[in-house]
């Protein structure tokens, strides 16, 4: 599956036809007219989160620690599911599911359409320093959408398991399953089958990551940047302009946001014996 996805993103921008390219520009347009201050909203997020990145971080994929923690430690406080249904006007699951991938699909277009490529003469030069950026406000973006869809589904991640935390984030951004966390828990259980480390039976995330659980999304923080580095040449369109870098990184970026979303909805409609959320019309 895991090799599966890794084709997935890295053919999401070069299936983008002219046509959804023209669509994603006009529903760019849309969601500024809807947030005239959408962009300034995206590069402060942006100025925020990288403050607190560093090179260590960046090398490390500790940044995805980092995020998991901002996500769950300010974004996940104040959701919760009757707000949810309030806010959409309906208790069906999948139609609220529908709404927050709509909502994150709108975020994650215009963050690439802001942070992505410059392009133009000076792509090649200018991509490198611009991916950083765009690819974690994008991940902060999906990781708000995970954790609102685990709340959906009542499984809020601040309220299971470790395993299950990091099953369904490697799940939804990385499409892996959870086999390096059950490694894990079996270097700290003794021969007798008991747990000799008191992390375990701590709520996950309220204040901090374990350091198990930090190593194990620093291995999921580098995935998403070798996928990126892989895809760096693909957002970079020096014979076209920055407007077409900006449209092809904006298209890139919605895709892999819908794809995270259809893979947890999947996960949790399995758990719940629901038919498959169709998202075709987001």
């Amino acid at each position: 599956m895991e090799e599966h996805i890794d084709n997935e993103q890295q053919n999401l921008n070069k299936n983008t036809s002219l046509f959804e390219k023209i669509n994603i520009l006009k529903r760019y347009s849309i969601i500024r007219l809807e947030n005239p201050n959408i962009k300034e909203e995206i590069k402060r997020l942006k100025l925020d989160i990288l403050k607190d990145m560093s090179k260590y971080d960046k090398k490390t994929g500790s940044w995805l620690t980092k995020l998991i923690k901002r996500v769950m430690n300010t974004h996940g406080k104040y959701v919760n599911l009757k707000e949810l249904e309030t806010k959409y006007k309906t208790k069906d699951k999948d139609k609220i599911a529908k709404k927050l991938i709509a909502y994150y699909s709108n975020y994650a277009i215009a963050t690439g359409a802001v942070l992505g490529s410059t392009g133009g003469v000076f792509g090649f030069v200018t991509a490198a320093s611009s991916t950083f950026g765009e690819m974690v406000c994008l991940t902060y973006f999906e990781l708000c959408l995970i954790y609102d869809l685990s709340v959906v589904f009542e499984r809020k991640l601040s309220e299971v398991s470790f395993e299950e935390v990091y099953d369904v984030l490697s799940l939804g951004l990385c499409g892996s399953d959870g086999d390096n966390f059950k490694d894990s828990i079996n270097e700290v259980i003794d021969e007798g089958g008991k747990i000799i480390d008191n992390r375990f039976n701590k709520k996950p995330l309220n204040n901090e990551i374990p350091k198990f659980l930090q190593d194990m999304s620093k291995e999921l923080g580098v995935k998403i940047m070798e996928r990126s580095i892989k895809n760096l040449l693909s957002k970079v369109v020096p014979l076209f302009g920055a407007a077409s870098g900006a449209v092809v990184c904006a298209a890139a970026d919605y895709k892999s946001t819908r794809c995270v979303g259809k893979r947890i909805i999947e996960h949790y409609g399995n758990e719940e014996g629901l038919n498959q959320l169709d998202i075709s019309g987001i």
